[in-house]
């Protein structure tokens, strides 16, 4: 765990972590600031619940670039997780593969007023029963750009997304990026909710695909624009 600490360079470690629940990898916490994690192999198992390859809080202008990160847990997992003010990261050319035997498992998972943080050159492989998504931008996380990322999302059941945006998350630009989902149905692979405005969507090959009914490319709700 690194808190309120700056200028840190994590590189080149092998990184195992394992309990039950709330495992974390790297835990960046407090004002961790102008922290680079870098070609880092970190491994995080679960039994159950709540499990973090890469967790960020309150923390500014780091760079996670070129690790190797594999998240396992039930649900809730999350091959990374970026929140509460967490702005300005450089997330690049990382390959995250979050495995969940329960429901929503996400490969990154940003909210609550991260902005202006790049997701670019990744790769996503997410799995799990239902409700997986492989980029997950919630509740006011503006200003993201999503950029020449391969997101791979699947699910034995329904509701798997590759990208979600939601709840007054606004100018964000997804472009260049390749998208799958699998699944039963539902599965989409852009999911714009309610109040998501201003995005720009451009250049992605998406595909979707059901066993049944209801797989969309892209998807808008009510006020989406």
């Amino acid at each position: 765990m690194v808190t309120k600490s700056f200028r840190n360079n994590l590189t080149h470690n092998r990184v195992l972590s394992r309990g039950t629940s709330d495992n974390y990898g790297v835990f960046l916490q407090n004002n961790a600031d102008f922290t680079t994690v870098e070609y880092n192999n970190i491994t995080t198992n679960g039994t159950t619940t709540q499990n973090f390859g890469i967790y960020q809080t309150i923390s500014w202008q780091n760079n996670i670039t070129n690790n190797i990160i594999v998240t396992n847990g039930t649900s809730s997992t999350m091959g990374m997780r970026v929140d509460l003010d967490s702005n300005t990261t450089r997330v690049d050319n990382n390959d995250i593969t979050t495995q969940g035997r329960a429901a929503s498992n996400f490969g990154i998972y940003l909210v609550s007023r991260a902005t202006n943080n790049n997701l670019t050159n990744n790769v996503f492989n997410t799995s799990g029963t239902s409700s997986n998504i492989g980029i997950d931008l919630e509740s006011s996380v503006n200003n993201t750009i999503v950029l020449n990322n391969t997101i791979r999302t699947g699910g034995t059941t329904t509701n798997n997304e590759g990208i979600v945006i939601t709840t007054r998350s606004n100018n964000n630009n997804l472009t260049h990026n390749r998208i799958s989902t699998t699944g039963t149905g539902a599965n989409y692979g852009i999911d714009f909710a309610a109040t998501a405005n201003l995005s720009v969507i451009e250049y992605n090959n998406i595909t979707t695909n059901g066993t049944t009914t209801n797989n969309i490319g892209i998807f808008f709700v009510a006020t989406s624009g």
